[in-house]
């Protein structure tokens, strides 16, 4: 008899077994534990007949995730899988495997749902390591073709000016106009992306220069939705002319590609030295650190000490000894409950120590500050 077979749920008092098998339940009242109830349940093994994915063969999609990487992902489909029996006993151990993953698939872990990144036909294919209590394993899988498509497909992109004229080091607006299929209705084109490709290297790009935004136009029938931007600049990069050609992404409607020619002149005024420009930035904020480090070694100077350690500076064995007191004084107050994760983690992340209490620190990853003896 095993304990360890089935979870409780307290606030909807229920409960439900994890595998086949049989357990003790023990019910206390927690008023008064002197009342108690001993019950033992037991849970048969049902065999997976079919596995079949969820969502269905056809889905549109417009809005993005801005919560995923890049704020680029489609907003997920949040299906699972068809189990029969329901009650199958493994019906909770599935995999989902996708025919193409640049065009959608299953993300098990923080989405736990199915993942479109463009339109087109993919396979997802589900499938079950069905165990039954004598250890043989019986494979069951089923699969789904689904196809996603554009809520608003391009079906052209146009452009008043053929000829731009620029200086190097100098970008100017594109003016492009997107249409698609439902723009008339208040839609934003779904896929707006051009990919752009050049007679000459190293004269000019053209990039887009908001990649996401939210949509606020309470007329618009996709408002609040997190949408590509169609606001692309050109960028001299040196003197010449060349001709760039963007090619739609969306290739629904097999949408012609924009031409445009870009003459580069020179300029009076020399590129910026970029890396220059962040050495000099980070010049000045190291020496901000070090003077606000160097009034307070306590944990509220956390920050600040964790970038002079990522930065490379040193500090004295009595200063890191002084926040090393600071935070062990400080961790005494720590909770589960009443502490933020990120203050435990500003006081871990620079714990600076020498090794004998780096030993000692119950929270202490990393030693990151070379001391000066």
């Amino acid at each position: 008899m095993m304990k360890v077979l089935l979870r409780i749920f307290r606030v909807q008092t229920v409960f439900s077994f994890k595998k086949a098998g049989t357990s003790k339940i023990t019910a206390i009242y927690s008023d008064n534990t002197d009342l108690k109830a001993d019950v033992t349940l037991t849970s048969e093994y049902v065999a997976v007949k079919s596995v079949t994915p969820a969502i269905n063969d056809s889905v549109t999609i417009h809005g993005r995730n801005a919560n995923s990487t890049n704020g680029q992902d489609f907003v997920p489909d949040y299906s699972s899988v068809i189990v029969d029996p329901a009650n199958a006993t493994n019906a909770a151990n599935y995999t989902i495997g996708s025919s193409d993953k640049t065009i959608g698939e299953y993300v098990p872990s923080m989405v736990i749902g199915y993942v479109p990144y463009k339109a087109g036909t993919v396979t997802y294919t589900a499938t079950i390591k069905d165990t039954d209590p004598n250890g043989t394993e019986n494979v069951v899988s089923g699969s789904k073709d689904v196809t996603y498509k554009y809520l608003n497909p391009l079906t052209s992109v146009t452009t008043d000016e053929k000829e731009i004229t620029i200086k190097a080091n100098e970008e100017s607006a594109v003016n492009l106009t997107f249409t698609g299929e439902k723009s008339e209705e208040g839609y934003s084109v779904t896929e707006p992306e051009l990919n752009w490709t050049y007679s000459t290297d190293g004269i000019a790009k053209i990039e887009r220069k908001t990649a996401y935004q939210w949509k606020r136009d309470e007329s618009a029938p996709d408002n609040n939705n997190w949408l590509p931007g169609t606001d692309y600049y050109v960028y001299g990069l040196s003197e010449g002319t060349v001709t760039a050609t963007g090619t739609p992404v969306d290739k629904t409607n097999n949408v012609e590609p924009v031409v445009l020619t870009i003459k580069v002149e020179a300029s009076e005024q020399e590129a910026p030295d970029l890396t220059a420009l962040t050495n000099k930035g980070l010049k000045g904020f190291l020496s901000y650190a070090e003077k606000n480090v160097n009034q307070n070694y306590d944990i509220n100077g956390a920050w600040n000490l964790y970038t002079l350690a990522r930065a490379g500076k040193s500090i004295t064995i009595q200063e890191a000894n002084k926040y090393y007191d600071a935070v062990v004084e400080a961790s005494k107050n720590w909770t589960v409950e009443g502490t933020k994760p990120t203050d435990m983690e500003k006081g871990s992340s620079c714990f600076v120590t020498y090794k004998q209490r780096h030993n000692k620190c119950r929270r202490c990853k990393y030693c990151t500050v070379n001391l000066q003896q």
